[in-house]
């Protein structure tokens, strides 16, 4: 059974996914249970409820572990007042990790936020991704594996059709100038 639809099933009312929470146009997500770290990639417009409902569901149950990180990518968007005080509530009092990597200052404000119930809650620059995975615990073995997640992940949120309506946005990770080789 997907972590997802078991965590559904473990979760408070108040905040069980609407059946609309079924297609993510503007955050996607993916739960690594080896790794016991959550993957969130957000565009630059801000989640609708059902999305971010269904993602404090996928969380749900891996919170409870105790050993739950996650590592976000933000391109502008932050949770609303309303859902920040849904994630509050779920993550009381529950230990985890979180690595939000995002270059608006709106969103390092959130984080902020966060990190007033949360002190293991940072932000970072996304050229700051080995910074972020170092926080996280992710061992250097594992971190490409968790790249190429955050990479399936954002272009899953750009559906072939809108790939050229939406402006191209950074490569994550951000890579320096390669230099060809020629031979």
């Amino acid at each position: 059974m997907p972590a997802y639809l078991y965590a559904r099933a473990t979760v408070p009312r108040e905040i069980v996914p609407s059946p609309e929470a079924s297609s993510l146009p503007n955050l996607a997500f993916e739960f690594l249970p080896d790794l016991d770290l959550m993957v969130v990639h957000h565009l630059e417009t801000g989640p609708a409820d059902g999305e971010w409902d269904e993602l404090l569901a996928a969380m749900a149950t891996p919170l409870r572990s105790g050993r739950f990180r996650s590592i976000v990518i933000s391109e502008g968007a932050h949770p609303t007042q309303a859902q920040q005080a849904r994630m509050n509530a779920l993550v009381r009092g529950q230990p985890a990790r979180v690595a939000v990597l995002c270059s608006a200052g709106a969103v390092r404000f959130v984080v902020s936020v966060f990190a007033l119930v949360n002190r293991e809650v940072k932000a970072f620059s996304p050229r700051e991704y080995e910074n972020a995975f170092a926080h996280l615990d992710v061992a250097p073995l594992e971190r490409a594996g968790v790249l190429g997640v955050i990479q399936r992940l954002r272009d899953g949120l750009d559906p072939p059709e809108l790939v050229t309506a939406r402006r191209r946005r950074p490569e994550f990770p951000p890579t320096t100038t390669r230099r060809s080789q020629t031979r």
